[in-house]
């Protein structure tokens, strides 16, 4: 069965409850010589942009050198840190973020988070709870802080994807 007929047009209500891009940046973003938590990338979601029940979909990955201190990633919408990658002194690695936000309304989200900053092959998942009202506009962020100044974290792509389910 095709998701849309065949002898018809695709109408609005077909397309918001499909899943869009919202942005995309795979440029390197690179934190060295700070133990000071940085930026190293995020979106703006403006207000309202999420249905009461909507959602997104955010991939962000890089890389992790350096084995002096500890380095700590973090996935943020708004003010609201919603999970933590941290790794011990004495290891490099790949890293990534792999999370669905719903809305359960618009001031309350749902998230199912894979995540790794040991190895990509040992991730792990977690469920998580924020409170943040998406009527008004929120950034959605991946910061880093490091243990040792000499050590460098760097994120080489964020990818966003609306979901809307009306």
């Amino acid at each position: 069965m095709s998701p849309f007929s065949t002898t018809g047009s695709v109408i609005s209500t077909d397309l918001d409850n499909m899943l869009r891009g919202l942005y995309r940046d795979n440029s390197d973003s690179v934190l060295a010589n700070s133990t000071t938590e940085a930026t190293l990338k995020s979106v703006s979601i403006a207000g309202s942009t999420l249905a009461p029940t909507g959602g997104f979909h955010v991939i962000a990955c890089g890389s992790i050198t350096g084995t002096n201190g500890s380095k700590t990633l973090r996935l943020k919408l708004g003010a609201t840190i919603v999970m933590t990658i941290t790794q011990a002194a004495g290891t490099t690695s790949d890293w990534f973020f792999d999370a669905w936000c719903f809305n359960t309304s618009t001031g309350s989200q749902r998230w199912f988070i894979q995540r790794s900053g040991n190895d990509v092959l040992t991730s792990s998942f977690d469920y998580a709870n924020s409170v943040e009202d998406t009527t008004a506009n929120k950034t959605l962020a991946v910061t880093g802080q490091l243990g040792n100044a000499a050590d460098s974290i760097t994120a080489t792509m964020i990818d966003v994807f609306i979901v809307q389910i009306t």
